[in-house]
């Protein structure tokens, strides 16, 4: 990450260091000290360094903008979906698809009597804390209100969100982190001229670690490592590094990412 740009900050970082203690090495008697703005060593000796410094904030992976296939989007290749109602010509099997075009759709008018529900089976527990139903350009079509459940065992449900809305596609923000098998979403509004549909389902864990197997699912490890390369090498610069010196700063706290 930036190899030029760090080398750089380290270099400074240990001229700094050099400066703090003078002329002789570092001993298990030495130890860097802040207070305030002033930095020095345990014994005093050397100068006081008066630190002028800003903080270049931190970046993940899973920030919302730059996730291509978004925030971390768990594997589906072996979930299972069922419904209580199919209309024809559409497939529960389809919101897994990566195609906006296709669809589940419940073939009548939504109604708020809590008939109207869709499951997702993951096939075992997962760790998810985000959830998203998408009615893509199916217009009107979403479920303008909507309760959804998790569950271990298809039986014994928790409500984890509940909602009205006027947006075709639909991303929960859970307020904990859920680790379960079983995802219930049940349309609880009054659409009276439209279905009920869903093109894509997804669930989402905000961590690197998923964010980068989405990425490798969609684009294979030399794409995935082609996209967070180019949006590493743009986040900081040197440019941006030599702007903060011109602007007569001698320190800068940056971010670093565990999984590199």
């Amino acid at each position: 990450m930036m190899k030029g740009s760090i080398t750089k900050m380290l270099m400074t970082v240990l001229m700094s260091f050099m400066v703090i203690l003078g002329h002789g090495q570092m001993t298990s008697a030495d130890f860097l000290k802040a207070n305030g703005t002033v930095l020095r060593n345990n014994s005093g000796l050397g100068d006081t360094i008066n630190l002028r410094g800003t903080n270049l904030g931190a970046w993940l992976s899973m920030e919302y903008w730059m996730g291509p296939v978004g925030k971390g989007s768990l594997d589906r290749s072996k979930w299972k979906a069922y419904a209580y109602n199919s209309w024809s010509g559409t497939n529960v099997q389809d919101v897994f698809d990566r195609d906006l075009t296709t669809r589940w759709a419940n073939g009548e008018a939504q109604i708020p009597d809590s008939s109207q529900w869709f499951i997702v089976d993951m096939t075992e527990n997962v760790l998810f804390n985000r959830v998203s139903f998408e009615a893509a350009d199916f217009t009107g079509d979403y479920a303008h209100e909507y309760v959804i459940e998790v569950s271990e065992d298809s039986v014994e449900w928790e409500i984890v969100a509940a909602d009205s809305v006027t947006e075709q596609d639909v991303f929960v923000q859970l307020s904990n982190i859920y680790n379960k098998r079983f995802v219930k979403i049940t349309q609880t509004g009054t659409a009276n001229s439209n279905f009920w549909s869903i093109a894509e389902f997804n669930l989402y864990m905000e961590d690197d670690f998923r964010v980068r197997n989405s990425l490798t699912l969609r684009f294979g490890e030399d794409g995935m490592d082609s996209l967070l390369n180019y949006f590493q090498e743009a986040w900081i610069t040197e440019a941006d590094l030599d702007t903060i010196k011109a602007m007569g700063m001698n320190m800068v706290r940056v971010p670093f990412y565990w999984m590199e």
